[in-house]
């Protein structure tokens, strides 16, 4: 029917001289849609009383698919057909039962005991660990272990692999493991625009399973980046409380900010600053494309050229940004601070100025231009840096105790830059509301 539609679309007739049909006149394509009408209901005649058939079998016991379930294998000739257990894909069932659902061992090392023991895989070549998460966790391979394959909604009864209790405890470790449990909320990092590493780069915040997040250097995380030995790990928590505690003490004192400003004002000028980093920046610029030409001329490759320099692209880099930042004050000083963002960040710290809400402080730290800069890291002085605190005597303590106050026995140094003169409206403005 579907050619003829197709040919009838191309303005093409059919004749069927044995049948006397013409397709080109209103009777022959009359007769030709009932006779194609009489053949589709004949073949869903078919497969009726085929599903129909099967579905009988399946009721008497027999097992009518085309692949056994793994664990299992056909015997009996045709008419007859049921399911037997495979002895050595049981083997595998027991063991996968036994040390990932009963011991709850890691499920690499227990698909490694599979392929150490040759035992047949299910789905790949070999087993692996997702694989093998994907399988245990499979409802239907549960069922069928304990002893029922189930056939267009009818349950077969077939010899069982694992006892009623066994199955049970396989499904309670299912509705347990690790890939139902609710996704874990995103972490929001407050200082992931405001921190610079001591390479000059701005910090990265991550967050590894199972431990506190941090924030990282993201070319100390890249294998192959030299140059970047000194960025070490920032406990985010830590650091923020510390950013915050810093801050909120410099809007307290207006006094000392005042005095900073007009100091600021009899020292070098921004402009002048800006003039010289400029000059840092053309002699840099000359020293990297003298570099780049004596290496290329060596024949090194592209990639172990840029490895070469990346310590020089990461100074100039550095240089760029305290351009940048000179210039973003030349621009706020020639325009004064701005009266909303001024007004806005002051009516939110009078409302909550010692709480440490993260959305109410990135809001305080954008206004205020704040760049925390991370100078190096030394040892924790409460722990000696070791990482860890000293047993309590006599509590019974097996482990000692994580410190809180650093990560891995560092502590970094910090030096918080922020703009002076807004930071000093803003401390006006908190001291007039009071």
């Amino acid at each position: 029917m579907n050619l003829l539609e197709e040919l009838a679309g191309n303005g093409c007739a059919v004749a069927f001289i044995d049948e006397g049909i013409d397709t080109s006149t209103a009777a022959g394509t009359m007769h030709s849609q009932i006779l194609s009408a009489v053949a589709q209901f004949e073949r869903n005649r078919i497969s009726e009383r085929t599903r129909s058939g099967r579905r009988a079998a399946a009721e008497a016991g027999r097992f009518v698919g085309s692949t056994p379930p793994y664990g299992y294998r056909v015997t009996g000739g045709h008419g007859d057909r049921h399911l037997v257990v495979e002895e050595t894909q049981a083997r595998a069932i027991r063991l996968i039962y036994r040390r990932l659902v009963v011991e709850r061992v890691q499920a690499k090392h227990v698909a490694a005991e599979l392929n150490e023991s040759r035992l047949p895989p299910a789905l790949k070549d070999t087993w692996d660990a997702a694989t093998l998460r994907r399988w245990a966790k499979d409802e239907g391979h549960i069922r069928n272990a304990a002893g029922t394959w189930t056939f267009d909604g009818v349950d077969v009864p077939i010899p069982p692999i694992l006892t009623p209790t066994e199955a049970a405890v396989w499904r309670a470790w299912s509705s347990e493991s690790r890939s139902n449990f609710p996704a874990r909320a995103p972490q929001t990092y407050l200082l992931s625009d405001f921190v610079r590493m001591p390479c000059g780069r701005r910090a990265m915040g991550r967050t590894v399973t199972g431990q506190e997040p941090t924030y990282s250097c993201r070319d100390r995380l890249t294998a192959g980046v030299p140059g970047h030995l000194d960025c070490k790990n920032l406990h985010a928590p830590t650091l923020e409380s510390t950013v915050i505690h810093e801050v909120r003490a410099r809007l307290l004192q207006p006094a000392v900010l005042r005095a900073a400003v007009s100091g600021a004002s009899r020292g070098v000028s921004a402009g002048t600053q800006l003039v010289q980093l400029q000059q840092e920046l053309d002699s840099l610029d000359d020293s990297i494309a003298e570099e780049m030409a004596l290496l290329r001329e060596s024949g090194l490759r592209r990639e172990s050229v840029a490895r070469v320099l990346r310590p020089l692209k990461d100074q100039q880099e550095g240089l760029q940004a305290k351009a940048r930042a000179l210039r973003r004050r030349l621009a706020e000083e020639a325009a004064g601070p701005g009266p909303r963002q001024i007004r806005e960040a002051v009516d939110q710290l009078s409302a909550g100025l010692a709480t440490d809400e993260p959305a109410l402080w990135r809001q305080v730290l954008d206004t205020l231009n704040v760049v925390v800069h991370i100078v190096e890291h030394v040892e924790c002085d409460e722990c000696g840096g070791s990482g860890y605190l000293a047993l309590p005597p006599g509590q019974g303590r097996r482990w000692a105790q994580r410190c809180p106050g650093c990560l891995r026995g560092k502590v970094p140094v910090l030096e918080i830059e922020m703009d002076d003169v807004v930071a000093l409206a803003v401390a006006d403005g908190l001291q007039e509301v009071g």
